[in-house]
């Protein structure tokens, strides 16, 4: 069964769950990531905080952690092998909802996670957009 775990970007950082954090999820696509008992201390929210941008683990299903065995999420840049070509690939990690599946988002091209190998997290969209060929 995958992992349903997810991180937040919001008033210019990023934002994960502790244990004594907790996530809401209302009508109209609104969440928010809570502190305390409820309804608790709103760290962080989808409709007040500036640039709100909730992203999703990528799971135990795909075993998608990348070479130092740290989680990835939807947003991250990853610097990736793909076995039938030479070189690397630089993308961004992003869901395919027709698909239901994590794809890498080039310039060039939108390959499914589970065909590239030796992932390495380099940064993410939010914090490093430059990072992205084509964004420098």
């Amino acid at each position: 069964m995958r992992e349903i775990k997810f991180r937040a970007w919001a008033d210019g950082k990023m934002h994960y769950q502790t244990e004594e954090m907790w996530w809401f999820f209302g009508s109209y696509n609104y969440w928010s990531l809570n502190r305390g008992d409820c309804p608790g201390e709103i760290i962080c929210d989808s409709l007040e905080s500036e640039g709100a941008k909730l992203m999703q683990y990528t799971g135990k299903k795909y075993q998608l952690k990348d070479s130092k065995g740290v989680e990835i999420y939807e947003g991250d840049i990853l610097k990736a092998h793909h076995p039938d070509h030479l070189g690397f690939f630089i993308g961004e990690v992003r869901f395919n909802v027709e698909l239901l599946t994590y794809y890498f988002d080039g310039p060039r091209f939108d390959i499914p996670m589970n065909e590239f190998e030796d992932f390495e997290i380099i940064g993410n969209v939010h914090e490093h957009p430059e990072l992205l060929p084509g964004k420098e």
